[in-house]
């Protein structure tokens, strides 16, 4: 069993294409404010991550405008974490663990998460560079944060 390992999620529309950004979150049932969706690019890795208390799942979306984006993830975190239930396992349902997202710091980079009823699932994002990270753990977020300041 592998841990600490990505695979990518290859969302396909036909043999040849691939869903758009929008196209996923809309089969996710996702909603996205208009503000939100306007500082979205279409390139985007939707990923599962292998940790040693399961799979999770996270997505990587490049964007246009990092401190625009930052003001609307913020008015977004009324509904963040119910409108992303289908990252969910079932069994995740019912009262997140803190009341409001909460702020974490990541080799200088400031991590937004709420808590949820298990202790290793949680909602997270961060805006590193010209990427929105949304995922499911902190281990994902972290290792996600790692890999791209490799680069």
């Amino acid at each position: 069993k592998k841990i600490q390992t990505f695979k990518r999620i290859g969302a396909l529309k036909s043999e040849t294409e691939f869903l758009s950004l929008g196209e996923v979150m809309q089969n996710l049932e996702i909603p996205i404010s208009p503000y939100v969706s306007s500082e979205l690019k279409n390139s985007y890795n939707l990923l599962i991550f292998s940790q040693e208390t399961g799979k999770r799942i996270g997505i990587i979306i490049e964007i246009n405008n990092p401190e625009n984006l930052k003001t609307q993830m913020k008015t977004w975190e009324s509904t963040l974490l119910d409108d992303f239930k289908n990252f969910y396992p079932i069994q995740a349902q019912g009262q997140a663990a803190s009341k409001n997202f909460l702020d974490d710091n990541y080799k200088n980079v400031i991590i937004r998460y709420k808590n949820l009823p298990y202790s290793t699932l949680t909602l997270n994002y961060t805006i590193l560079g010209n990427f929105l990270v949304i995922g499911t753990s902190k281990e994902l977020i972290y290792s996600t944060i790692d890999r791209i300041l490799m680069k």
